[in-house]
């Protein structure tokens, strides 16, 4: 009974909260040895923040038409615009590839270029900063990715009872199961 409660309470934070780091920590959380990709999107009507996150693909094997599809389905999302493509992965020196294609579809579909920010864990575990910006990027600060008490509390909460394995879908797990709502966050 009391995991179910508390299941509840964090899966209404998680919902309502909307923090995106948040949600773009539980797509690499559920996921903890594929590389992993999304998005970061900010509202048309009031920019400048970031106010969702698009988790897409967890496999290296996803292809060129595969993510024009889903970038198709994001560009169809009624005031949201990309603005950074977030990744993880266990090679810290290079980017994926899969992510370097994905950039490139992005480039292609949406006409415009996008700064990747890379997961962190040394950075994360330290001093609660989850994503690392590229030096390069201006538009983009670290304190955009700086989580607080309370969102560190979130995210151990939802890691313990494994919230993010079952309630988290990325475009990949829609394809394979299209009842996932992989945009629900958005």
């Amino acid at each position: 009974m009391r995991h179910d409660c508390t299941k509840r309470m964090f899966s209404q934070i998680f919902m309502t909260g909307r923090n995106p780091v948040i949600e773009a920590l539980s797509h690499i959380f559920k996921y903890p040895t594929n590389d992993v990709c999304g998005l970061f999107v900010e509202s048309k009507s009031n920019p400048g923040t970031i106010c969702g996150c698009i988790p897409l693909f967890h496999s290296p094997c996803v292809t060129a038409p595969i993510m024009r599809s889903s970038m198709a389905l994001v560009d169809g999302i009624e005031d949201r615009v990309v603005v950074a493509m977030y990744y993880t992965s266990s090679d810290k020196i290079n980017v994926p590839p899969c992510v370097d294609l994905l950039k490139s579809q992005i480039q292609k579909t949406m006409i415009i270029s996008v700064p990747l920010v890379r997961f962190d864990p040394e950075s994360f575990e330290k001093n609660s900063e989850a994503f690392v910006v590229e030096s390069s990027e201006k538009s983009l600060r670290n304190e955009t990715f700086k989580l607080n008490v309370q969102d560190m509390d979130v995210i151990k909460g939802n890691f313990s009872i494994r919230f993010h394995i079952s309630n988290l879908f990325d475009f990949e797990d829609h394809l394979n199961d299209p009842s996932g709502d992989w945009l629900r966050y958005v």
